[in-house]
């Protein structure tokens, strides 16, 4: 994959003068001294690091964590961003797990200004797809979007040399993606399902989808376990710059494996929920009902609440109850990691602070942190992995400001809770695809299957990881043995399991 480069900034660079001559159009000259800023859509990678008297700005945290290093300034693991990834599977942008390391998503910017000896970062946010900033003045065209949207396929690929495949889950987002490969005349390009169980149909839909529009279905079964997966993940954990807790990660890392992209590009459907239309669902909403509101309440009563049990989702903060998985709570991290930190709190007073938001601009908010610090994550460290370049269509200016500048209607249909109204109706004529039919469709994985077969690994990982003390090994062993009576154990369990196997074997980690 080819190098981006690393941008050093000086404390001159920073307080006067014009910008360094190979800058991004991310920095802008403030009174205070230098900001950058971060991709409005999500699609470019921006990381802004402090090191020595100066800073380092890069689309690629894997550089910037090597000059770091190569500098003597390899920065610390932050225990709080830690235990974010342990509690909720992400950490919430700017932050990222490295102390003095920023991460720019969207509508996120850090100031630079030089403070004694050192340099300052100070973050910023101001979220540009929020509803009541839609001027709502697009004419709902599905001809358009559909042409918006095979323009940035092929404008994103264009620039790549190698070959490439997309990911293909068989939900409306991927399968709208095929299409615009297939509009562009990429026939070369096959789309990729993980199987993840014999009684999974993604990939029966999917390679319907592909049968339609001319394109080659690729399916990768890695169910089973072999030695040479388990070197497989080893070979990715050492090799990447950040954890992840996606439950899908594993199931990326196969496929990559399996298609061996190297020099090419990855196409993915992930980016495009923010300024689309992304409604709570009817789960969303009961759990917002049912909440404590009272946080002496809350922690007194997640004391006899299970790790599994759905109940843990009314013992949460506003923001919470929009998170999906049945993760690690503080009670459980604190028994193993001493370090730990009640990231709860952090999403309590997140949740006060934007009180006045409603719900469908509250989506928006988890939207923010989730997609670039999780689903997005997730892609980008088994791409890089491999050798390639991730691409991900729905992160274009051009296509996010019509799609945000439709009229409501055509986004989201409030009274059958349905979102991405113009997307589905482009399926719909174009393929045949009926979406409220198919279901939802994310990249699907048996965790507590590759657990159980995988046991002594998981748990060596587990166990063997020196940032946890002996507790981690009952904690391990215990939801091991209750997996087949407790499958939602497997959440957290794959969490901690991937979080355990990058300390133990990053390169980054010190």
């Amino acid at each position: 994959m080819p190098r981006r480069g690393v941008i050093q900034l000086t404390r001159d660079d920073i307080t006067r003068g014009g910008l360094p001559a190979s800058s991004p159009p991310t920095f802008r000259r403030t009174d205070e001294g230098l900001e950058v800023v971060g991709d409005p859509t999500g699609g470019k990678e921006l990381y802004v690091g402090l090191v020595g008297d100066g800073a380092l700005v890069a689309e690629s945290s894997g550089e910037l964590l090597d000059v770091m290093r190569a500098g003597g300034g390899a920065p610390a693991i932050s225990a709080a961003s830690l235990s974010h990834v342990l509690h909720h599977s992400f950490v919430p942008v700017p932050q990222t797990v490295y102390e003095d390391v920023a991460f720019l998503a969207i509508g996120d910017s850090v100031q630079l200004t030089v403070a004694g000896r050192g340099v300052e970062m100070n973050p910023h946010h101001d979220m540009p797809w929020l509803r009541h900033r839609s001027a709502q003045d697009q004419a709902p065209d599905t001809q358009r979007l559909r042409k918006l949207l095979a323009r940035s396929v092929e404008r994103k690929i264009d620039a790549i040399s190698g070959g490439g495949f997309l990911m293909l889950s068989s939900g409306k987002d991927s399968v709208a993606v095929a299409l615009a490969v297939a509009d562009v005349g990429r026939d070369d390009i096959p789309g990729v399902t993980f199987r993840s169980s014999a009684e999974d149909d993604t990939p029966d839909i999917a390679g319907e989808m592909c049968r339609r529009l001319g394109l080659r279905h690729v399916i990768v079964d890695h169910r089973g376990a072999s030695s040479a997966h388990r070197n497989m993940l080893v070979d990715f954990f050492t090799h990447a710059p950040f954890p992840s807790g996606d439950l899908a990660l594993i199931p990326y890392i196969w496929c990559v494996a399996e298609m061996q992209p190297r020099g090419g590009f990855v196409l993915d459907g992930d980016g495009g929920d923010i300024y689309m239309g992304f409604l709570p669902s009817p789960k969303d909403r009961l759990k917002h009902r049912l909440r404590v509101r009272n946080d002496l309440v809350r922690r007194l009563l997640t004391r006899f609440v299970p790790i599994d049990s759905p109940l843990n989702y009314a013992l949460r903060s506003r923001l919470e109850t929009l998170f999906s998985l049945r993760t690690l709570r503080y009670r459980d991290t604190s028994r193993f990691y001493p370090q730990a930190v009640d990231t709860h709190r952090y999403w309590w007073d997140r949740s006060r602070r934007l009180r006045d938001h409603d719900l469908i601009d509250l989506k928006a908010e988890r939207a923010r942190h989730h997609g670039a610090a999780r689903s997005m994550l997730k892609m980008r460290l088994a791409v890089d992995w491999g050798g390639a370049e991730a691409v991900m269509p729905y992160c274009d200016r051009e296509l996010a400001q019509y799609c945000f500048g439709l009229p409501e209607g055509d986004k989201f249909d409030l009274a059958h809770g349905t979102n991405k109204v113009l997307l589905r109706r482009m399926l719909e004529e174009a393929v045949g695809y009926d979406a409220a039919a198919v279901g939802k469709h994310p990249f699907l994985f048996d965790g507590a299957r590759f657990l159980a077969e995988n046991r002594t690994f998981v748990h060596d990982e587990i166990t063997g990881c020196a940032w946890w003390n002996d507790r981690a090994g009952h904690v391990a062993a215990g939801w091991l043995d209750d997996l087949e009576r407790r499958p939602f154990l497997y959440h957290p369990l794959l969490v901690l399991f991937q979080v355990s196997a990058w300390l133990n074997h990053s390169r980054y980690v010190r």
